[in-house]
């Protein structure tokens, strides 16, 4: 059962949650909370608690539970990224994401694929477009 935890964490969980993407607030997948439209591109944001362990940034990483704490967002962690860029939250080797900041139908947003691959189980993988607003 602890590993069913862990899928829910990650993908959504449902198809009609996919579907609904481009209409629909957080949470998202991949432990996103939201995504913003920025002056470079986009900010995302995950729960400090409960969100990913690590964020690899193309300018390095981010534990979210330990960047500084943004008084309007004290709840969340913020990361800045521009068109192109790649980020990779996880937990464990077989609990991550890839993030990519990309536009679709002219909209700035990421593009989430979750993957969940339990060692001696198939993987999971889910793909979904979190579109940024301002």
């Amino acid at each position: 059962m602890i590993g069913l935890a862990l899928i829910a964490a990650v993908l959504p969980p449902t198809l009609a949650d996919i579907v609904r993407a481009d209409t629909r607030s957080g949470p998202f997948i991949c432990w996103v909370t939201d995504v913003v439209t920025s002056e470079n591109g986009v900010r995302i944001y995950f729960n400090r608690k409960g969100g990913p362990g690590f964020v690899s940034t193309p300018n390095g990483g981010f534990r979210p539970d330990a960047v500084p704490v943004d008084p309007a967002r004290p709840q969340e962690a913020g990361v800045e990224a521009r068109l192109g860029d790649k980020l990779f939250p996880q937990n464990s080797p077989e609990d991550g994401c890839s993030l990519e900041i990309v536009r679709r139908n002219g909209q700035i947003g990421v593009r989430a694929m979750a993957y969940f691959h339990p060692v001696g189980l198939p993987a999971e993988k889910k793909t979904e477009f979190i579109p940024a607003h301002d």
